[in-house]
């Protein structure tokens, strides 16, 4: 990690990796925040982090509970294991102070890990895949095939209707 800052090597960096981890993800809640988490193969925890306009207005409000976010993962870093995180905040988490939001964290990562062991990971799809063959047969059974000897209209199919 470099001085005062948060290795790269830390972070989930762009939205794919954001993706996968709400793709095969394990779901913790607490009042206000929510962790997505899937296991990763790189030896050490990872966090992604979303603080929407909604939670506040203010920029301030937002990077404040950013860096409580980051602070709370730093410090229980050790402890998380080989897993992808990502914590949304909930609406009303700016209005909280540092150490309520502290102890949530804390929750919220034993939960988290709790979740994932619960829970095995779905199995990632290759990319360019966009449904499963479960899911494919569903909608294959359900979309309306047409049948060439049947004409829906009561005219014939050279004329004009």
């Amino acid at each position: 990690m470099t001085p005062g800052g948060f290795a790269r090597a830390m972070r989930l960096t762009d939205g794919a990796q954001f993706a996968a981890v709400f793709e095969r993800r394990a779901r913790a809640h607490d009042a206000h925040f929510s962790a997505h988490v899937a296991p990763n193969e790189l030896g050490h925890a990872r966090i992604g982090l979303a603080v929407s306009r909604r939670v506040s207005k203010k920029a301030v409000e937002r990077n404040r509970l950013k860096r409580v976010m980051r602070e709370s993962f730093r410090f229980h870093l050790r402890a998380l294991g080989a897993a992808d995180y990502v914590v949304v905040a909930k609406a009303g988490a700016a209005a909280q102070p540092n150490g309520a939001l502290r102890d949530e964290l804390r929750r919220l990562w034993g939960k988290a890990q709790k979740a994932l062991a619960e829970k095995p990971p779905k199995p990632r799809r290759p990319s360019g895949e966009k449904t499963s063959a479960k899911s494919s047969a569903k909608n294959a059974a359900n979309t309306p095939q047409k049948n060439p000897e049947k004409n829906p209209h009561k005219c014939d199919e050279q004329s004009s209707c």
